[in-house]
């Protein structure tokens, strides 16, 4: 034990002696100068060992708490200081992970994150919003930073749309109001310039045709697109039928964001030379997060000094190790395709980063290092055997075991994470929000959180807005709510031993007075007391659930199948415009789909009287020629654990023509309840004295569809007399 304490102590005595050495020496001798300043720091000057070579560190009881005062104050609160630059509650004396012990960062709500994935396709105007910076790939709309008009009749529009930081490796979809540019609406009536961001890049294209418009516009580093849309004359009824524009067009691409350089090779050179050399974007987490924290325009602006480069290249092995997905086909444990709000700190940037990767970024000896937090295992993250650092027993430990968190203050029983799903339009580049849920309701391990959490259901929700993979939301959905569950959290003070351990690694223990008997445990954050004790917070580690398996996992479908199944033949009635007249229309029959609405059940005790609309109030009329409407407020009775069951809950309409129902408006618990299992929500449907049919639709997976019992009145008539248009 003296070897490693000496160890140590020397490395320690080096360090300090080579730092105040004079200029181009190091640690070759101690000179009478180099001892006058350990012994002012209360260094004993006396022999340590048998070398003959005299110790001013640490000897003398009395110097200890000297030595304390002078470390902590020219080591421990330099490094202090200096993380705090980057944010705080980050670092303890030596270090801890990103988070603490692996606290989330401002994720925001499930509602938000709509929101906020709207925002990125919306087109916004003006000067005053953020330049994102896209990493990977990703759809996005843009900003409007110029506009203007030619043309006798100001038919030709001119478009700068700035899309994000660049340089950008390149465009794969452009998107005009929702439709492919290739759309042969489109021909002859629009011109578009794609520019990557290039420093040097020059201005070209369309929008070179405005003497307002010079080469002095050339929007370096910015990935924009200059458009051209001319407005057709409008002569006769088919020249408006074929005019593509209802307004000024509202552009989306689908790009291959920043080019940055690979982790595996980055440190060689400063940043501005490696990312001048980058080919390509990158969806690797570790180099996201290295590029995020080395760039100083939107990211903290590192030096190479402050980075440990080895423990980057370490990480993107772990990120691109080969898995197996729900659909069966492989990939990669962890991608990341992230658009970065450059209006938010650089610290909750980070930290989205690094929960979406499930990682740690201790500041160990003055560097960042990038720590995955995997199974522990020295062959695969994936692997349910860890080899751990050290073995802490019973001798090791010299102040007892403080049990911080017992594991049950913050567990769930059902985690549902939010992701963006390029397909969740059936492969049309919709890139939405879609879920996943973990476990399945009502499978084995479902019931059995269930019983063990007094049949309560305890559900968090995460918004993982960079992640595009259904299955590695999956596994992070598993993983948050597998990881606390009856997790604790331990505060232990150990011998020096333990000094070579690091932030995020594996250690087991075996102390028996808790019954610990060779639990696994991570490091989540360490610090050297005064008296050269090692303090470490521990967290239970169960490596068991870092396999990547898709068992228990819901998949939720973003669009909703219609089915007309094999009810009964029946005819409808749709307008020719060709003829101006009403024809009918059959319905194509596939008998292998399921009757609309499907009456599977997925839950075995559910009933239709479970949820079922109980009364209805009168909220307003319009009465106008063109648009009779009248609004209702309809009271809905729903069972709590259908919440839980249910994907998607509408209020829907019996319609005569088609003989569906057809939802009219979508029933969100967290906004429309008003009382236990009583939910409010508003609907309009027509004003015309009609007898009107409404049901409570619930969708599980898209698929499974079932309705409660109907509910009909009539409403109000018009009194007011429709518009003729026409002879």
């Amino acid at each position: 034990m003296f070897k490693l304490i000496n160890k140590w102590i020397c490395k320690l005595a080096k360090w300090v002696l080579s730092k105040n050495a004079p200029p181009g020496e190091h640690l070759a001798y101690i000179n009478d100068e180099e001892a006058h300043y350990l012994k002012k720091r209360g260094g004993a000057g006396v022999e340590w060992n048998d070398t003959g070579i005299k110790s001013y560190f640490i000897h003398k009881k009395k110097h200890r708490k000297k030595i304390g005062r002078w470390f902590k104050k020219n080591v421990i609160k330099p490094t202090v200081k200096f993380f705090k630059k980057i944010g705080s509650g980050v670092a303890n004396a030596v270090g801890s992970l990103f988070g603490g012990t692996f606290g989330m960062p401002d994720m925001g709500s499930v509602s938000n994150a709509q929101a906020s994935n709207d925002g990125i396709l919306l087109n916004k105007a003006g000067t005053l919003h953020n330049i994102p910076v896209v990493y990977g790939q990703r759809k996005v709309g843009g900003t409007v930073v110029f506009l203007d008009t030619e043309g006798s009749r100001n038919e030709k529009l001119y478009v700068a749309m700035a899309l994000c930081e660049g340089e950008i490796e390149g465009y794969d979809k452009i998107f005009i109001d929702g439709v492919d540019w290739n759309d042969s609406r489109f021909t002859n009536y629009r011109n578009i310039e794609r520019f990557e961001g290039d420093p040097d890049q020059i201005a070209k294209g369309p929008l070179t045709e405005l003497s307002t418009w010079t080469s002095n516009h050339r929007l370096r580093g910015l990935a924009y697109l200059g458009c051209k849309f001319t407005m057709p004359e409008i002569k006769s009824q088919d020249d408006a039928d074929k005019n593509p524009w209802g307004g000024v067009p509202q552009l989306q691409a689908v790009i291959r964001g920043k080019k940055i350089a690979s982790a595996a090779t980055a440190g060689a050179s400063d940043y501005a030379t490696e990312t001048a050399a980058a080919t390509t974007t990158s969806s690797n987490p570790a180099d996201i997060i290295l590029d995020y924290l080395r760039n100083p325009v939107y990211g903290r602006g590192l030096s190479n000094d402050r980075i440990q480069f080895s423990s980057f290249a370490s990480a993107r092995q772990t990120y691109d190790t080969t898995v197996t997905y729900a659909d069966g086909g492989q990939g990669k444990l962890f991608t990341m395709n992230a658009v970065i709000d450059t209006g938010d700190s650089v610290m909750n940037n980070l930290k989205k980063m690094l929960v979406q990767c499930r990682s740690g970024l201790p500041y160990i000896q003055g560097k960042f290092h990038l720590k995955p937090l995997d199974s522990g295992s020295t062959t695969s993250p994936v692997d349910p055997t860890p080899t751990e650092v050290f073995h802490i027993e019973e001798q090791h430990i010299t102040d007892g075991v403080e049990i911080i968190d017992p594991g049950t203050r913050n567990q769930a029983n059902q985690v549902r994470v939010s992701y963006i799903d390029p397909n969740a339009a059936g492969g049309n580049s919709d890139w939405s929000m879609n879920e996943v849920i973990y476990p399945e309701v009502g499978s084995a391990r479902d019931l059995e959180m269930l019983a063990e959490d007094g049949n309560k259901r305890i559900t968090k929700e995460y918004n993982l807005e960079f992640i595009t993979n259904p299955s590695q939301a999956g596994y992070h959905a598993k993983l948050m709510c597998e990881n606390e569950r009856k997790v604790k959290t331990l505060s232990v003070s150990c011998t020096a031993e333990l000094h070579f351990v690091e932030i995020g690694d594996i250690v087991k223990m075996t102390y028996a007075p808790l019954g610990i008997n060779g639990n696994f445990y991570r490091v989540m954050a360490m610090e050297i007391t005064q008296n050269y004790e090692i303090e470490l917070t521990l967290r239970e580690h169960q490596p068991g659930v870092y396999g990547f398996g898709t068992n228990n996992v819901y998949y939720g479908v973003r669009k909703q199948r219609q089915y007309v199944g094999d009810t009964q033949r029946v005819t409808r009635y749709v307008y020719n415009h060709d003829t101006d007249r009403y024809e009918p229309v059959e319905h194509v029959l596939d008998s292998s789909l399921p009757t609309f609405p499907n009456t599977d059940i997925p839950v075995a005790n559910i009933q239709p009287t479970d949820f079922a609309i109980t009364a209805t109030t009168l909220l307003s009329k319009q009465d106008s020629p063109t648009n009779p409407i009248q609004t209702n407020t309809f009271t809905v009775h729903i069972e709590d654990y259908l919440v839980d069951a249910l994907n998607d809950i509408y209020i829907a309409k019996y319609n005569p023509l088609t003989q569906e129902y057809e939802a009219r408006t979508k029933i969100i618990p967290g906004i429309h309840r008003t009382a236990s299992e009583t939910y409010q929500v508003n609907v309009p449907f027509e004003m015309d004295g009609s007898t009107h049919t409404f049901v409570v639709i619930g969708i599980v997976q898209g698929l499974k569809i079932y309705k409660s019992v109907s509910f009909s009145f009539v409403s109000f008539a018009t009194i007011i007399r429709p518009i003729i248009q026409g002879p």
